[in-house]
């Protein structure tokens, strides 16, 4: 069990799309000194979802952390606070310490607690998304043959997945299917694809 007790505050100007498609992942990863670091599991929240909250916050929340890429099942939990405001917002106050019980309505002070695994009930699914096609993508190689080598990335509660990439081409064909294990209940509603160039030397862009 950690306590972070952290806030970190981020200035973005997004269009309506942008906001309506954005999210907040939050990644735990074990920290080594000598190998890199190791992903433990993330999560992700919609922000226009948040912004349609209360107050546009989501306080005190316990979220799934998942890290289907390797391992499995939930990889614990994590309680965190997360507002979204537009510009001249109030920022939503509240008692230092105190939290309510969203069972009975009433408050508690935080530094009493032990931290306990959350009452959540999970339901696994899996969601398949199926690339066929692209066409009249833009040229990012030059070169005396120009063109791109596109792959798709998929990102959905957190987890990611791709196609493979079609070397050579502006009109690509995958006929492929991606499927992207995630937890009910989740707090992302987006399904974000993006369509990517992949360099000979690693390179993506």
């Amino acid at each position: 069990n950690a306590t972070f007790d952290r806030w970190f505050l981020f200035q973005a100007n997004l269009s309506e799309q942008q906001f309506s498609t954005e999210q907040v992942v939050i990644s735990i990863y074990d920290a080594n000194t000598i190998h890199r670091n190791e992903l433990i599991g993330n999560t992700s929240v919609d922000i226009a979802w948040v912004y349609k909250e209360k107050d546009h916050e989501i306080f005190a929340k316990w979220l799934v952390l998942t890290d289907t890429s390797a391992n499995p099942g939930v990889q614990g939990y994590v309680k965190v606070s997360i507002v979204v405001l537009g510009p001249g917002e109030p920022i939503p106050q509240h008692e230092e310490g105190i939290e309510f019980d969203e069972d009975t309505g009433s408050r508690f002070n935080l530094q009493s607690l032990v931290l306990l695994p959350p009452k959540i009930k999970l339901k696994e699914y899996v969601l398949s998304c199926k690339c066929y096609k692209a066409e009249n993508l833009p040229v990012t190689d030059s070169g005396p043959n120009p063109s791109s080598d596109p792959y798709v990335k998929i990102y959905f509660s957190g987890t990611k997945g791709k196609t493979s990439a079609k070397k050579d081409t502006l009109d690509p064909v995958w006929n492929e299917e991606i499927l992207i294990p995630f937890y009910l209940p989740t707090l992302a509603e987006t399904i974000k694809l993006q369509v990517w160039d992949k360099d000979c030397l690693l390179y993506t862009s």
